[in-house]
């Protein structure tokens, strides 16, 4: 009896063990396998330079679901554009602007949420196809010229002992971390308040580092890569970090 027992109690567990892989088979076939999301373009994906002019933005759905407001891959909008010469199979980035936690609009950067391509002209408005999302598209999204570029990975810098000032060709703040956390993770976005005019281009590989206060001794953290910049602003990938990454920590370019 015990036996019997301890057979369907075998059984028991090893159906729901593979009711569970079934479960995640059918989670990977939809959001891995048939959605081809692209957050592995990290030049892509997140925050970006606010320097690209907005040519339109999304207005409905072919479906006039106005009630629902994201979108998901294939999905027919409807864009209202004032670029002229359009034609079907273009391609233009949906973006957003950036809020922090308190609802105050982050200056100098946006969002990139996706990519859709022209599949009907109307005479007021194009129809449009989603064909690549890494974030939530919603009504009143921006459109922007795309722009086709390869990921940029970089190379990791040493970990340097001892930082000082001497060693540095240009340091500054951390701004803004991507998504607003409050620790960074590697892979991540994060803004730094200088551009090309310290030396920072894409590429350009930098070092992270936080000042005690005490003593005010400087604490290697990590390293990261500029993906892009402007005289103003950069945004630059964390690469590899040995202890958390805040905002109001500092980067450095060194000599």
């Amino acid at each position: 009896m015990r036996k019997n027992i301890f057979l369907l109690f075998l059984l028991i567990v090893f159906t729901g063990l593979l009711f569970s892989q079934q479960q995640l088979t059918e989670i990977k076939k939809t959001y891995v396998q048939d959605l081809p999301l692209i957050v592995g373009e990290d030049d892509y994906c997140g925050i970006y330079l606010d320097d690209l002019k907005h040519i339109g933005k999304i207005i409905g759905s072919e479906e006039n679901e106005l009630v629902r407001n994201n979108f998901s891959i294939n999905e027919i909008l409807i864009a209202k554009l004032n670029k002229k010469d359009i034609e079907k199979g273009d391609l233009f980035e949906v973006v957003k602007p950036v809020y922090n936690r308190e609802g105050v609009r982050v200056k100098g950067i946006i969002r990139k949420v996706g990519r859709v391509m022209v599949v009907g002209n109307e005479k007021n408005y194009k129809k449009v196809k989603v064909v690549n999302l890494c974030a939530d598209l919603t009504l009143g999204s921006f459109l922007i010229p795309y722009k086709e570029h390869e990921p940029y990975r970089g190379k990791t810098v040493n970990e340097i002992r001892n930082l000082s000032d001497k060693n540095f060709k240009a340091k500054g703040e951390i701004v803004y971390i991507e998504n607003d956390v409050n620790e960074g993770t590697e892979g991540m976005k994060i803004l730094l308040k200088s551009g090309s005019k310290v030396g920072l281009h894409r590429g350009t590989p930098i070092i992270f580092f936080q000042v005690e206060p005490s003593v005010g001794n400087k604490i290697y953290l990590g390293n990261g890569i500029i993906v892009i910049s402007n005289d103003r602003y950069s945004i630059a990938k964390i690469l590899h970090l040995k202890n958390p990454l805040y905002k109001g920590n500092y980067w450095a370019l060194l000599k």
